[in-house]
């Protein structure tokens, strides 16, 4: 308590610019414990984590530091790097990981198709040299008892997110990608009613509605392969009977729904149509497309491009390739392994390629 009271009193000088000598004496009586913990001054001067930090500066940078070979952290790589046993733990365990996460993703799990096995992998540890760059802001701090002027740690992340609020670039680039998509269209469109130039199959536009060609043949080609899997167990030979049977459902089940197709129902009670491929023509595609370009956009910019991994953890990355029956992917991943928590703490992971071992063609046969 006497520690406490006499860092509490030195700060509150500094803060005034009064100048406060003490006896080493008196400090010394103190005990062993608060006499390392004020020598050490890692905290001296910063708000506690318990305490109400009321900020009024903007953030700025604290000098770069670097591990040294006392300190406890640099001590647990050692002892990693040394236990290739357990680097092949680690290494197993991203590998589980990206597998399960690659069963639960909808587009992925429909691209690979069944009896998705974990295929080749090449994962690489590598121990950063420090901690990762923090930031301190001043501020009031309201704690038991007591209010005084200190300082606050603010992590790489926090600082991150707290520049994303205030300035959002993710959100703007967004925007303004989606708009450039939808103005690019109509001005082909333009150049294409006065004669000026043809259709560019390599356009947003043209591929879309390419991709919705595709589409609709597969699902035609499912439609008739169902069919005719009816037709063939019918032991009658009544497969007439059977395709009208099927056809007048289907035409009684989706009549109701033309009236309710596409809209969407507004918390206070309204129904407001949605966009949908049965609304609208050109200008609905267009639409999507956009959002497309939206959501792909503000997906890339929403987290930092360099990922710093935490204080005492370590960096593990490379490449693992995931194959199914319709073909292959290939993530490239990015992680963070804490070993005092035996578990990782960070991870993305991006496809870098995809094959497919039955590849048709796209201009058609």
């Amino acid at each position: 308590m006497g520690g406490a009271m006499m860092a509490y009193v030195l700060l509150i000088a500094r803060a005034a610019g009064i100048s406060v000598e003490v006896s080493l004496e008196e400090v010394e009586d103190e005990g062993g414990e608060e006499e390392e913990e004020v020598e050490d001054g890692e905290d001296v001067g910063y708000a506690s984590e318990d305490s109400l930090f009321i900020p009024l500066t903007w953030s700025k940078k604290m000098p770069r530091t670097f591990y040294k070979g006392s300190d406890p952290e640099w001590q647990e790589f050692v002892k990693i790097a040394k236990d290739k046993q357990r680097h092949k733990k680690i290494q197993d365990e991203l590998v589980q990981t990206v597998y399960s996460n690659c069963q639960k993703h909808p587009i992925i799990k429909q691209q690979l198709g069944k009896d998705a096995k974990i295929g080749k992998y090449w994962l690489d540890i590598s121990f950063p040299d420090g901690p990762p760059q923090e930031y301190e802001r001043s501020g009031i701090e309201i704690g038991d008892g007591f209010v005084a002027l200190s300082q606050q740690r603010v992590t790489p992340e926090k600082q991150w997110r707290l520049m994303r609020a205030l300035y959002p670039k993710a959100a703007f680039d967004s925007l303004w990608a989606a708009t450039s998509v939808l103005a690019g269209i109509h001005f082909r469109r333009i150049k294409q009613l006065l004669g000026w130039e043809g259709k560019d199959p390599f356009s947003p536009e043209e591929r879309y509605r390419h991709a919705l060609e595709v589409m609709e043949k597969r699902q035609a080609a499912r439609d008739g392969k169902q069919v005719g899997g009816k037709a063939q167990l019918d032991a009658d030979g009544n497969a007439s009977s059977i395709v009208g049977r099927s056809s007048a459902s289907a035409t009684s089940t989706e009549a109701p729904k033309t009236g309710s197709e596409g809209a969407k129902k507004l918390p206070f009670g309204f129904e407001v149509p949605m966009p949908g491929h049965a609304l609208g023509g050109e200008g609905t595609h267009d639409l999507h497309i956009a959002m497309h370009s939206f959501s792909s956009t503000i997906r890339k910019q929403w987290n930092p491009k360099k990922m710093e991994p935490p204080r005492g953890t370590f960096v593990v990355q490379g490449l693992v390739e995931v194959r199914g029956s319709r073909g292959r992917v290939l993530l490239d991943v990015q992680s963070c392994y804490d070993p005092k928590q035996a578990r990782f703490v960070a991870m993305h992971a991006s496809v870098r390629n995809f094959k497919r071992w039955n590849q048709a063609p796209k201009g058609g046969p």
